[in-house]
């Protein structure tokens, strides 16, 4: 199939008609000048794309200093303790549930930088409580990525705010000066 490009640029979509499928891209450059003599011919490594009707789905909870329960919440204070509640699902076609296939593994990343910074952790049922201080206690926007061992996935993002300030020191000065 022939996609034509403009500007170095070639755009396509398709459709899977609701069906899982593997679909495997590659590109082929050919570039000719004003006498019809090939200048570039490129073909580029394969790309395969998974698309699946099933995923995992991921809903994070918190429980704020002197409550007793978690509840749904996307953002967390860094002097939280408690930590976050992580609830997993399998989800297929019609948001049916389905049976999970444990173990999952639990990847952290920076969602600015895209950063692993933890992982991978096995997940061995449908709720993880994570609870890694060092980098809660740290404020930042962090990506929590589920896998399971057939590559379906499924992830949140969680908000950690900086905690208040604990003390505040003013000290008086002047740039002012007299002659």
């Amino acid at each position: 199939m022939d996609i034509r490009a403009q500007n170095g640029i070639a755009s396509y979509s398709f459709s899977t008609k609701s069906d899982d499928a593997n679909v495997i891209f590659d590109t082929h450059i050919l570039t000719r000048d004003s006498a019809g003599n090939t200048v570039v011919d490129k073909i580029s490594d394969p790309i395969t794309f998974n698309v699946r009707s099933e995923r995992i789905s991921v809903q994070a909870k918190t429980k704020n200093t002197g409550a007793t329960d978690f509840t749904s919440n996307s953002v967390i204070s860094a002097d939280n303790l408690n930590g976050i509640l992580l609830n997993l699902q399998k989800i297929g076609k019609g948001n049916t549930m389905l049976l999970s296939n444990f173990p999952y593994t639990l990847s952290v990343y920076d969602d600015i930088s895209n950063t692993l910074l933890r992982g991978p952790i096995n997940v061995s049922n449908n709720e993880y409580l994570f609870n890694d201080q060092t980098l809660l206690n740290k404020s930042g926007v962090y990506r929590f990525v589920f896998k399971d061992n057939a590559g379906i996935n499924g992830f949140t993002t969680m908000t950690v705010l900086p905690a208040l300030p604990v003390k505040i020191e003013v000290t008086p000065a002047s740039n002012i000066f007299i002659v």
